[in-house]
């Protein structure tokens, strides 16, 4: 990326600029594609997150993180976005709404420097700087994370991962 608020986009194989986006970024750190290569993920140092739409030349501006997001993945079905900060949070994004749909804190764990969506979009995979790799339901609402945020209200960890091990959820 470039600090003068410009993204450029290159052909790997002919080494050679194919689309620059002016005005879209501000110290981008990564830019990852949809792999129809219609839809640009830029990556700001600040936190924020652009979604190009290069086909329909349209922008979201995704913001909720307080610090730099390292790692942006999209969904298999390319209808969401996971991010991991800095700010040790994970957070899924709805790109058709263009918000974000839950976000998860592991406190104790430092940043959040890489989440995933499973293919079926049921599970989040998060690495932390602590060097924890954790496993979070991705909707908050269904029975499983209401029954693993009540173990663990109670202290009752060991018993979630024995629950887990066991196949309970």
């Amino acid at each position: 990326g470039f600090t003068t608020g410009s993204s450029l986009l290159c052909d790997a194989r002919a080494l050679a600029p194919v689309l620059r986006l002016d005005g879209r970024s501000a110290s981008a750190t990564h830019a990852p594609f949809s792999r129809d290569g219609h839809l640009a993920i830029t990556v700001l140092a600040d936190g924020g997150v652009l979604v190009d739409d290069l086909i329909h030349d349209e922008v979201t501006t995704l913001e909720a993180h307080t610090k730099l997001v390292l790692s942006a993945v999209l969904s298999a079905d390319e209808r969401r976005l996971v991010t991991a900060s800095i700010d040790g949070t994970i957070r899924v994004w709805d790109l058709a709404r263009g918000e974000a749909t839950l976000a998860i804190g592991s406190p104790g764990q430092g940043a959040a420097t890489w989440a995933a969506l499973s293919a079926d979009g049921q599970w989040i995979v998060a690495a932390y700087e602590s060097g924890a790799l954790r496993v979070h339901p991705a909707a908050p609402e269904s029975a499983m994370a209401r029954a693993c945020d009540a173990l663990a209200y109670f202290g009752r960890e060991e018993e979630t991962r024995a629950a887990f091990r066991d196949g309970w959820f």
